[in-house]
């Protein structure tokens, strides 16, 4: 029978019981670099994990997951681990580690963090983000750090594949629903613990009923307690409504109902939900109550159990549209208070309230963010109603930016015809209406980046105004739009030297107005004719000052582009140690600055492409390049071309020569929408490459004069970069017209060029093999088998088993072993 007592008296506050099984599974952890604790909600899987922690020695970090969206899991991890420093910034800028490479960067800064004491990690709710990606992360963690550091996981379902191999091993400690269950003993004691004295019947009906489930029997105590019945018909929902819903006063039920959406807060943000004023008493009447609430002691944070946020939701959707968008709305104006923009539109848009999304989007500090919510921005502006706009024309110029570097057309389009209306009726201060007509024309200049005249004219335009330029204009979007070359930004028509002399004379007039954003960018483009024309020593030089002018401007994208340069000019001397360092300093730059997964990440991919397919190594080049398939949508829309054409030129050096022809009209219906005339020049290129490749010289020719027609006789590098391929057509054509005579010699120098630096790297490694045999035995040596090789070289099986066996005749070996011993004695760099 219930034990009489009044409400005051109960006992509930947090009584922990652990079972004497769940104990010795715990204390197995000790040893153990990981621990995952799997079971369903309810089973006291945080509970058990918490009272470990309590115990061990380091640095605590808990990290709590509430969805399934990896980059918050992500965000948490940075915030919670380095707090708000700049490491946490500059990673927060960067997606979840996948690669080697932001991998290490990663362990770089954790190893700095667990330097004088190790590091206790808890991941809870794991599940939420549990992949084959986020599993290899923890793998590398405690790999990389196993005598620094303890993971705690606590998951609904299995979190590594091969867990039966890694328990066995000593590797993981494993928690189940089977050590976190109570036994009939087990719930006598719990029951006690609470002061009730049940009969026999009584507890085997709990045990029976709960199968163990620590949750249910805990509810079913409080319900004995509070409502002096045994109710065994009541299921898991009901009991937590009554026991810990319906217990709580009207005015902290109306509280929750605004709380239900905030995975954690402290008491300060709890105010601000309680319209600024002290909630403390209904904070302290949660934690009191009962245990599906609490607070963490050492981060201050209050907590929901999910079996009582659950309930609390299920009050929240009885509530009305109108009381709903109440809450939304305030949750908005909580994450605009957190400075969290994208949050607070996604809560404005639940509420309808487009007026408050304008308001935010002319809060933000950047007119298109790395991480931004195209689909978001996109239904802002359809849904929008437009005579809004009339109240907030500069949102109208920062759509504009949006869905220029979206490529969206037609919505552009739009943008411009609503803001030139509104400018005509709308009655504003003279310096206000300048300011956005200022803010408007700084946009056509830049987005008319492939026409130098139309950009000239609209700046003009726009400095004939007072007032400044639009806030943090280019914080976020690289002035090169992620394109590796100024040429293939800017080339129109006309001669090189003719482009060299408009650009010049464009950064002369920016500089007499007193803008300096493009320096640098002059002697870039100087530096980019003069290697196509062969004036490699010259280049050189001019190089060097465009990346000395692009990193005192902090022109990350025009910086990308020097190094790139540079790095070329290293591959034609033969410094190939150089060149890599280049491409090593380019994507340690992107990372530093903007993070991995921007616009700039891709571009530095496409420049590494350069490289590695030159030299055939088409495992070096990121994933995206030889995928099929749309291209990643962090590519910006401006560099499609340049992006489609690294692609090809990847299949050209595979010799996938009928393919390409294959595909011809349709890549050339996607890359003739785009201005970059000196890309689409360069495609035709390499299908003339392909076609000559198949001795189809005829064809060949008639694709060059395409681009001869398109792009004159210069840049003349257009048709060096595919010597290889082009000489015989470019011999007849030679014989037909002189103006080819020139191009030729600069072929000839750079396929030379070329050719040695091949041939130098790969004598460097296996002097008797072939290249073709070159690859298979580099990645023999990196661990592949015959298969993953056959897979990334595209070739059969059977061509790796029998290349194998040659180069083992060859070396004089027998065995992938004495591969590897020959490998490290020799030059093996890549």
């Amino acid at each position: 029978m219930k034990k009489d007592m009044t409400q005051e008296e109960l006992p509930v506050k947090n009584q922990i019981y652990m079972p004497e099984r769940l104990k010795r599974a715990l204390m197995l952890s000790a040893d153990r670099t990981i621990t995952v604790v799997e079971a369903p909600t309810g089973y006291g899987k945080t509970v058990a994990v918490r009272q470990i922690c309590k115990h061990a020695e380091g640095i605590k970090k808990w990290i709590n997951i509430y969805d399934d969206n990896l980059s918050h899991g992500w965000n948490s991890l940075c915030v919670e681990l380095f707090s708000a420093s700049k490491v946490s910034r500059e990673l927060l800028r960067s997606p979840f580690p996948a690669d080697g490479m932001q991998r290490a960067r990663f362990a770089t800064e954790m190893d700095k963090l667990i330097q004088k004491e190790p590091l206790v990690l808890v991941l809870d709710d794991f599940h939420q983000i549990q992949s084959r990606q986020t599993s290899e992360f923890i793998r590398f963690l405690a790999r990389e750090f196993h005598e620094r550091i303890r993971i705690f996981i606590i998951s609904q379902k299995k979190v590594f594949k091969d867990e039966e191999l890694l328990v066995s091993t000593g590797k993981l400690n494993k928690i189940t629903t089977e050590d976190l269950c109570l036994s009939r003993e087990d719930v006598h004691n719990y029951l006690n613990m609470y002061q009730l004295s049940l009969s026999d019947e009584e507890v085997e009906q709990i045990y029976e009923k709960s199968e163990g489930w620590i949750s249910m029997i805990y509810v079913t105590a409080l319900n004995y307690l509070r409502m002096g019945k045994s109710e065994m018909s009541a299921d898991m929902e009901h009991l937590v409504d009554r026991v810990a819903y319906a217990s709580c006063s009207k005015a902290t039920q109306y509280f929750l109902s605004y709380l239900v959406f905030l995975p954690d807060f402290t008491k300060e943000q709890a105010d601000f939900f309680h319209d600024g004023g002290d909630c403390s008493s209904m904070l302290e009447e949660l934690t009191e109550n009962h245990t599906f609430f609490g607070k963490d002691q050492d981060s201050g944070l209050y907590h929901f159990h999910t079996i009582f946020r659950n309930c609390i939701y299920h009050h929240f959707e009885k509530l009305s549209l109108s009381e709903k968008c109440i809450r939304y709305e305030r949750m908005a104006e909580y994450e605009v208070s957190r400075q969290d923009f994208y949050e607070a539109l996604k809560w404005y848009e639940k509420a309808g309230n487009y007026e408050g999304m304008l308001r935010t989007l002319e809060l933000f500090e950047t007119i298109c963010a790395p991480d931004e919510d195209e689909r978001l921005i996109i239904r802002c502006f359809d849904n929008c109603p437009k005579a809004l706009f009339e109240d907030y024309p500069l949102c109208l110029v920062l759509f504009m930016w949006r869905f220029y570097n979206y490529g969206q057309e037609e919505r552009l389009s739009e943008c411009k015809w609503l803001f030139k209306k509104n400018m005509k009726q709308i009655k504003l201060a003279k310096e206000d209406k300048d300011y956005l007509w200022k803010a408007y024309y700084v946009f056509l200049s830049q987005s008319a980046f492939n026409d130098l005249d139309l950009m000239r004219n609209y700046m003009k335009k726009a400095l004939s105004f007072q007032g400044e330029e639009l806030p943090c204009i280019d914080k976020n979007v690289p002035r090169n739009y992620g394109i590796p070359s100024v040429f293939h930004m800017f080339y129109r028509e006309g001669s090189g030297q003719e482009l060299v002399q408009k650009l010049g004379e464009q950064m002369d007039e920016y500089h007499a107005q007193g803008i300096c954003s493009y320096d640098g960018v002059k002697y870039l483009a100087e530096a980019e004719y003069k290697y196509y024309v062969g004036d490699f020593e010259q280049a050189e030089i001019l190089c060097d000052k465009a990346m000395w002018k692009c990193g005192i401007r902090h022109l990350s994208g025009f910086s990308i582009n020097a190094r790139y340069l540079k790095a070329q000019l290293c591959y034609i001397k033969g410094d190939f140690e150089q060149a890599k360092e280049t491409l090593k300093e380019m994507r340690s730059m992107v990372l530093c600055e903007t993070g991995e997964n921007t616009g700039l990440s891709y571009c530095v991919d496409m420049c590494e492409a350069f490289f590695y397919e030159y030299l055939g190594y088409p495992n070096q080049l990121a994933g995206w390049i030889n995928k099929e398939g749309r291209l990643p949508g962090k590519i910006m829309y401006q560099a499609y071309p340049y992006a489609i054409m690294i692609k090809m030129a990847t299949a050209l050096h595979e010799e996938k020569f009928s393919e390409m022809l294959s595909a011809e009209e349709e890549i050339l219906s996607i890359v003739e929408k785009y201005e970059n005339t000196y890309t689409i020049g360069c495609i035709y290129l390499i299908f003339a490459s392909a076609a000559a490749a198949l001795e189809r010289v005829e064809e060949a020719k008639a694709y060059i004069r395409r681009v001869a027609d398109m792009a004159g006789f210069e840049p003349i590098m257009l048709y060096a970069k595919y010597g290889e391929w082009l000489m015989k057509p470019f011999q007849e054509l030679m014989e037909e017209d002189e103006r080819y005579k020139p191009i030729m010699a600069v072929c000839r120098k750079v396929s030379r060029a070329g050719k040695s630096a091949r041939n130098r790297e790969y004598t460097g490694i296996f002097p008797l093999l072939t290249r073709r045999e070159n690859d298979i035995a580099l990645l023999a040596v990196d661990g592949h088998t015959n298969k993953q090789i056959a897979a990334q070289l595209f070739i059969s099986e059977n061509t790796v088993k029998s290349s194998l066996k040659n180069i083992f005749t060859k070396l004089e070996i027998n065995s992938r072993r004495d591969l590897l011993r020959i490998a490290q004695k020799g030059a093996y760099h890549m």
